[in-house]
This record gives structure tokens, C-alpha cells and sequence, in this order.
């Protein structure tokens, strides 16, 4: 349940930055080979380790910048009316 577990980690981290105002990207990078073995020279991984994800974080420039982010809009809410 490894791959399961980092993940439920990663959104958790994203979730906890979103509460406190700060800005977050979830960084794909297993299973991508390449990507796992470039991440692990530069961040100098043991051999029986690996990375996972990487998690850029940063406050917003503009002060309200997550102000307008959950407002409801008539044209994106859509009804599946069953008949």
C-alpha cells in the first residue's frame, strides 16, 4: 500500500498549505523512471529509496489570492436529470 500511503500523504501536505493561505503544486513523479532516477541523483536518494512526489510550496503574490477560488458559477454546475 506504499504508492496509496504517499499519496494520501502528498494530498494532505496540499490540504494543510491551502488552510494556511499558502500556495501548493503536487509534482508527479513516480512512476516516470526517468523522473525517479533524475530526482533521486539530485536529491542523493540511498539505492533502496525513492521519490515519490515533490511538493513546490509558496505564498501568493496577490493577498486574495484564494478569495474567488470556490465561488460557485452558474455555467460550470451541471445536472444530470435521470428520466
Amino acid at each position: 500500500m506504499q504508492i496509496q500511503d504517499l499519496s494520501a500523504a502528498t494530498e494532505n501536505i496540499l490540504i494543510a498549505a491551502r488552510i494556511h493561505q499558502i500556495g501548493s503544486c503536487w509534482i508527479g513523479i513516480t512512476p516516470v523512471s526517468e523522473r525517479m532516477e533524475a530526482a533521486g541523483k539530485i536529491l542523493k536518494v540511498k539505492d533502496n529509496d525513492f521519490v515519490f512526489s515533490l511538493i513546490a510550496l509558496g505564498y501568493p503574490s496577490e493577498e486574495n489570492a484564494f478569495y474567488n477560488m470556490h465561488k460557485e458559477e452558474d455555467n460550470k454546475i451541471y445536472y444530470n436529470e435521470v428520466k
